[in-house]
């Protein structure tokens, strides 16, 4: 195997035997021992304390709670199961109907060349030949639509376009910033725009998207206006339109679906600069995160199959250590796998500690944290991973742990998968790309009107799948299921298994702008705890790979606007940079000349700020601190991941 491996995978294993890192592993495998006995030892924690128990529950001691909880949840539990039946009945009904009735004779061969495309050229082709034969063109024309405002849409692109033509810079600019850039504006990023055609969307929704962009490049290009009134656009539309961020869900050895997610979306050069992982895919996140594009296209392969051993002890050895500990792997044995090139990670995030509120970490709220433990921290599950001590390093380089809200964290999954407030707030995200393989929660994942890229057979997908009363049926009983779970949630019905509330591992928001769902194949359930083999990681990377094409084209719509709005961003900061340097030049002649003759020299920004009739378009000194706090925003455009 080593043989297949590129040469860059043995630059990798290099970093795993570095001294440092090895320093590192040993403090934390000190820290861990050190607060175990501290945690056996406390025998009452109390709630001032940090302790293993911090954030729990306090339980009802009444005797009615003692006497109905056990058969009260026995009887949801009953109830649940029957429903589930229901469910998945209803489900298979609903998919064997669709195949028997509809995918025959030319439908059936238009599908199956879709599915089995070997790139998005293909596959896109594949899906404008399904739409012609299904007449989906015909409602592509179509302006009307119940999700999104057509008119406004109609309007602004007529004016931009006529304003454009007519080389009228302020007012493009004045619509672009009014209208045109601000997120979701008309709806047009809601995903039911595509949830009718296998490719496209309402020409519509298309031609106000293209011409936004090239509104964008006209005011760019224009030279109507200065250099900094173009910087302050731009960055009004930065704020205003927000960026795109990628969440890797969890799912064990399953989360190994990410790494085709993110070829796929590579492949296309849309890539999110902020990236996002839970459990397991905290890990994947590190490894994209750690990594420039061209790198990652030559990492993400099967070939890495070889570096990918955390789960290769024998059974026995896992049962033993199960048994002894309470957790199937070695936290330390896992600290020494995760040490290639973690020095290079400066900008992640993700959810941890799920006994205080999740956490969110990365280069704004934990810059000096070390990422492999937060890695493991993030992949601590009861019964897999024992709670995890965070580990930070000092300004000598030296590793200590990091006590912020307790000693030891877990995965914080269980309580938030997506943490999409905190990168809004953090990172002003306004647009996620959700890769979901949770195997508790894929299986959920049914839209009866049709998904992006799979639209409903029935009706022309005009219609329900499988018929209203189907339809209705399957939404009833996800919502009744919903319903009985949250009744175990709010009335603390659920034994703590493994000292861990287990209530919100259904109920959290698992979805997000876009949701790409890889088809996961039923013996990767069997292999849940297992190493892929190189067979197995192909089949993961490349069924991850297509599961982002049905998702590629609403993707590539919000990030053409983004991208050309951060491109003309940074090339405007790259010449006010400049611009003040050569300031500065100036400024510290004029000065020595001043000197020279008894003559106090004061630039204008400073003066600026001592004058009070100054209007905001001089270089005030408020907007010169405001300038250093963009160049910090606008440097997020290339590594704050």
């Amino acid at each position: 195997m080593d043989q297949l491996r590129p040469e860059f995978y043995k630059k990798l294993t290099i970093h795993r035997h570095q001294e440092d890192n090895l320093r590192g592993v040993e403090e934390f495998r000190k820290a861990m021992l050190q607060e175990t006995i501290t945690f056996d030892s406390s025998v009452t924690p109390n709630n001032n304390s940090p302790s293993y128990e911090q954030g729990t529950k306090v339980e009802s001691k009444s005797s009615m709670f003692a006497l109905i909880r056990y058969p009260l949840v026995l009887w949801i539990g009953i109830v649940l199961l029957v429903e589930l039946i229901l469910y998945f009945t209803i489900r298979q009904i609903v998919a064997w109907w669709e195949y028997l009735y509809f995918w025959t004779g030319r439908a059936y061969d238009l599908r199956q060349n879709l599915r089995q495309s070997t790139n998005y050229e293909e596959w896109k082709d594949s899906a404008l030949e399904l739409d012609e034969f299904m007449n989906k063109d015909e409602w592509k024309r179509k302006a009307e639509f119940s999700y999104y405002d057509h008119d406004l849409l109609i309007k602004l692109t007529k004016k931009l376009n006529q304003h454009r033509l007519q080389k009228n810079t302020k007012k493009v600019r004045e619509l672009l910033v009014q209208a045109g850039t601000k997120a979701n504006f008309g709806n047009v990023e809601d995903i039911r725009l595509y949830t009718h055609t296998y490719y496209g969307t309402k020409l519509v929704a298309e031609r106000f998207l293209q011409e936004v962009k090239k509104s964008l490049d006209f005011v760019g290009e224009s030279s109507e206006i200065s250099d900094y009134d173009k910087y302050k656009f731009f960055k009004m539309a930065y704020k205003n339109y927000g960026r795109t961020a990628l969440c890797l869900s969890g799912g064990a050895t399953i989360a190994y679906y990410h790494y085709g997610v993110i070829k796929g979306l590579l492949e296309e050069d849309i890539l999110p600069r902020v990236i996002t992982g839970a459990s397991a895919g905290s890990m994947i996140a590190a490894l994209a995160a750690c990594h420039t594009d061209d790198e990652l296209r030559e990492i993400i392969n099967p070939d890495m199959c070889a570096l990918i051993k955390p789960c290769s002890e024998p059974s026995w050895v896992k049962f033993r250590r199960f048994i002894q500990s309470g957790a199937c792997f070695d936290h330390v044995d896992w600290a020494l796998q995760t040490q290639w090139n973690w020095q290079n990670f400066e900008y992640f995030s993700y959810p941890c500690d799920s006994y205080s509120p999740s956490k969110i970490l990365n280069y704004l709220t934990a810059p000096n944290c070390v990422i492999w433990s937060a890695v493991l921290a993030s992949s601590a599950i009861p019964g897999v991973l024992k709670p995890i001590t965070l580990m930070i390093k000092q300004d000598d380089g030296t590793l200590v742990p990091f006590y912020s809200s307790g000693l030891k964290w877990r995965d914080g999954s269980f309580k938030t998968d997506l943490p999409l407030e905190a990168l809004n707030t953090c990172f002003d995200v306004k647009y996620t790309i959700v890769s979901q393989v949770n195997p508790h929660v894929s299986v959920f994942f049914y839209d009866h009107r049709g998904s992006v890229g799979r639209p409903a057979s029935h009706r022309n997908g005009q219609g329900w799948r499988g018929g209203f009363v189907l339809a209705s049926l399957e939404h009833f009983l996800k919502l009744d299921l919903k319903k009985w779970l949250r009744v175990l949630r709010d009335l603390e019905l659920l034994p703590k298994l493994l000292k861990m509330d287990w209530s919100f591992i259904w109920l959290q928001k698992f979805e997000g702008s876009v949701t790409i769902l890889p088809k996961v194949s039923f013996w990767n359930y069997w292999y849940i705890l297992t190493d892929p083999s190189y067979n197995r990681l192909n089949h993961q990377i490349n069924a991850g790979r297509k599961s982002v094409w049905p998702k590629l084209h609403p993707i590539s719509n919000r990030n053409q606007i983004e991208k050309t709005i951060q491109i003309w961003l940074k090339q405007l900061k790259a010449i006010r940079v400049k611009e003040e340097g050569e300031s500065s030049d100036s400024d510290s002649h004029k000065k020595s000349l001043a000197t020279n003759l008894e003559v106090e020299y004061t630039p204008i920004y400073q003066r600026s700020a001592e004058n009070a009739e100054y209007n905001d378009t001089n270089l005030s000194e408020t907007t010169t601190l405001e300038y250093d706090e963009e160049d910090n925003d606008t440097d997020s455009l290339d590594n704050s991941i």
